[in-house]
């Protein structure tokens, strides 16, 4: 079906196992991936999809805003003044880089030269 359709939770339900199951396949934590779907479901029940726009489509544009807000940063980080900061202190200072295969690679690079140049 598509477009203009008040989503219920036998719509979305199927989909979003398929999409908990994916997440655990690629490593994801169940429970962590349950959360994610949860959270959607939660959003999505009760929401009208768009004129000629399939429930999968809704969902996964869902999914794309909920991902995009979990990884926006809520505040600002100056990672050089950071990191000096945990050095004066004899702390160690950990950073996590989330991304696609090779942009990760081609981040941390600029990152360790960005750090080598301000030594």
């Amino acid at each position: 079906m598509t477009g203009n359709k008040v989503l219920t939770a036998s719509d979305v339900d199927p989909i979003l196992q398929e999409f908990s199951n994916s997440l655990t396949n690629k490593n994801v934590s169940a429970e962590i991936a349950q959360e994610i779907c949860k959270q959607l479901k939660k959003e999505l029940i009760g929401t009208q999809t768009a004129s000629f726009t399939t429930i999968q489509q809704t969902i996964q544009e869902a999914l794309v805003e909920s991902i995009e807000q979990l990884l926006t940063p809520k505040r600002n980080i100056d990672i050089l003044k950071e990191a000096v900061s945990a050095q004066k202190k004899g702390q160690v200072y950990s950073m996590v880089f989330i991304g696609v295969n090779g942009v990760k690679i081609n981040f941390s690079c600029q990152n360790c030269l960005l750090f080598e140049e301000q030594r």
